[in-house]
């Protein structure tokens, strides 16, 4: 299980609007003087092993709610798409070198 820092309020606020979901109440604190390594669990929150599974868990960090998986995934997926020459290498690490290259 991987710690968590929970985001500032101001941006859960800020994905809940653009997500169109309202954001739920975290039981999860900011911790902004502590590094990843310095985090601790504080909470376990089991999703939906429906396949969606890694949004879930996103929306429920962000949001409170795992309701705004399937627009993540989708903003995801449209990210990925418009940036896919510049991450290409992910798939294909053959094609580092060629995307280096190009910048």
């Amino acid at each position: 299980m991987l710690p968590f820092i929970a985001p500032h309020p101001q941006w859960c606020r800020r994905f809940a609007y653009d997500f169109k979901t309202p954001a739920k109440s975290l039981s999860m604190v900011p911790q902004p003087e502590l590094s990843f390594y310095d985090a601790v669990v504080v909470e376990r929150h089991r999703v939906a092993p429906d396949g969606n599974c890694q949004f879930r868990s996103v929306s429920y960090a962000l949001l409170g709610t795992e309701d705004a998986h399937a627009e993540i995934r989708q903003e995801v997926a449209h990210y990925l798409r418009g940036n896919f020459n510049r991450l290409s290498w992910l798939i294909n690490p053959d094609t580092l070198e060629e995307v280096r290259g190009e910048n």
